[in-house]
Order: structure tokens, then sequence, then C-alpha cells
């Protein structure tokens, strides 16, 4: 009777099945927590594809992270929506169509241009700035499935898989039967990208730069192949801060893809004016007033000036 008291009564310890399934549920929980937290950072991603496919003809369909949304601006002042402000007060009415997902790689921006070309959308430009983030962030990487396995270094997913721990908002995806983590970033969130700091420093991905610069540069490759056939040119816009490989894979490509121009922002308003200035709070991203800078640098390009 005892027994079955201590089995049956409310101060009896969990078992194993019950902690175990108890376990589980909490891993679904987050999982379920954590696709609709992707869901709703590409919702309106999906908006503006939409949005370009029933346009038909664009200006501008424009790629990229956190530099292309508009991190570190108040909302309507990223450098498309400037860009589409210079061009309308010229009577410019087809549309400026902005498809950047804060914290993307390079692979993942192309996908989305692949996704809005064939949509329907015709752009007359194609605007890319990628590639800072391929130093932390491997989710959907195309060296996976385009490059033999002996091209990709040893290490690479190991390092990067060991710079992460509980705490840290990742989440484990398979490719190729290998799990390797993802940041979750709310772009909205004071410190969103502070967290990436330490993850790049802790990783040591940095110091396989020629294999990322060649992904990178593969990219590219892409990017311009699908312009081509789309009929669009492509502008390659540098960031004002990264990466060296980064920078040095973008130069090359704006050489490489024909009819492309190369908007150099390394020293985007330091000529005229205290970098300081261009500069927003997290010292990472431009603010409204760097970003009308990059507009009009893009504006200059685009018009041959």
């Amino acid at each position: 009777m005892a027994d079955t008291a201590r089995r049956t009564g409310p101060g009896r310890r969990p078992g194993a099945r019950t902690l175990a399934l108890a376990a589980l549920l909490g891993l679904l929980l987050f999982e379920a927590l954590h696709s609709a937290v992707r869901y709703a950072a590409r919702a309106p991603v999906r908006g503006e594809v939409a949005r370009a496919a029933a346009a038909g003809t664009v200006a501008v369909l424009a790629i990229g992270d956190s530099f292309t949304y508009g991190i570190g601006a108040p909302p309507g002042l990223s450098w498309p929506q400037q860009l589409a402000g210079i061009r309308r007060a010229r009577g410019e009415v087809e549309p400026v169509i902005d498809l950047a997902v804060p914290g993307a790689n390079s692979s993942e921006a192309v996908e989305v241009l692949e996704g809005a070309l064939q949509a329907g959308a015709r752009p007359r430009w194609v605007v890319a700035a990628i590639g800072n983030n391929n130093s932390w962030n491997l989710r959907r990487a195309s060296f996976w499935t385009d490059f033999p396995a002996e091209a990709v270094p040893a290490g690479v997913v190991e390092r990067v898989a060991a710079s992460t721990g509980l705490g840290r908002a990742w989440a484990a995806f398979g490719t190729r039967g290998t799990a390797w983590p993802v940041e979750v970033i709310d772009p909205d969130a004071p410190d969103a990208y502070s967290s990436a700091r330490p993850v790049v420093e802790e990783s040591g991905i940095r110091r396989d730069q020629p294999f990322l610069k060649e992904w990178l540069a593969h990219d590219y490759r892409r990017l311009c192949t699908l312009a081509a056939e789309a009929g669009a040119r492509v502008a390659v816009m540098t960031y004002h801060w990264g990466w060296r490989y980064v920078r040095e894979a973008q130069v090359e490509a704006s050489r490489e893809c024909p009819g492309a121009v190369l908007v150099d922002n390394r020293n985007f308003g330091v000529l005229s004016h205290p970098a300081a200035e261009f500069v927003s709070d997290d010292g990472w991203h431009p603010n409204e007033r760097g970003y009308a800078d990059v507009a009009r640098r893009l504006d200059r390009a685009m018009a041959g000036r």
C-alpha cells in the first residue's frame, strides 16, 4: 500500500517516460516557435515578391541583408526607399522593390531573387550587396550542393557548431546529413547584431577566407546568370565596412559580370562629412543620412555618371 501511494500520490517523482515526453513536447514547442519566427521574418519578403510579380517591369530588385533592409534608419528611409523617392521626383514611376532579409547570407539572397524572377518580376536592374554574413551564417549555403565535398575545408562546420551554446537562439538544420547552426534574428531587437560578433570571433571561420570568398564569388556568378536571363543589368554594391574577402569578391564580380557597375560605399560620406554622421547608434549600419548617400551613389552609377 505504501509503495502504491508513493507511486501515485501528489508528491511522486516523474518517471523516465514522463521526462522523455516532456522533453519531446518542449522540443516540438521550440521548433514550432522557431518556425513561426522564421515565417514571420520572411513574410514581408513574400509580400514584396508578389508585388514585384504583379508589377511586371520594375526599375530595381534589391537583394541583400540588413544593409539593404534598412536597419539603423527609421522606417521608410532605407536606401531602396530613398532611391525610389529620387526616381519619383524625376517622374519615373517604375517601382523599386526591396527583397532584403536581415542576416541573410549570399546564397539566401540569391534564392530570393530567383523566386522573384520565377514569379514574373522583370527588373531593369538587380542591385546586390551580399556577403558580410557569410562569415557566420551557413544556412542554405550553396556550397553544400554546388561544391565538391573536398572543396569545403575540414572543420568549418565543427568550428561554427562549437561556437554555439545553450542560451543562444540557435537551431539545427540538416544539410547532407550534417547539423549546423542558424541564428534567429529579431531585427527590431536593440542587440540584434551584438551576438554575431562573438560567434564570428569564436568560430575561427575567418581563417578560411579563401573558401568564403569562393563561396561568395560563386553566388555572384549565379546572380549574374539569373539577371542576364531576365534581361537585367547588375549593380554590385560594396559595404561601408566588412571583411576584406567580401570586398575583393564584390570588385571581381563587378568586372566579370557583363554590363555590371560597381557602387563602392567603402568611404561613404567621409569626403564631405565625418563618417560618424552617417552611421547609426549600433556602430554597424548606416543611419538615414548614410542610406541617402548610398541611394545617391547608386542613382548616379545606374545613370552612368
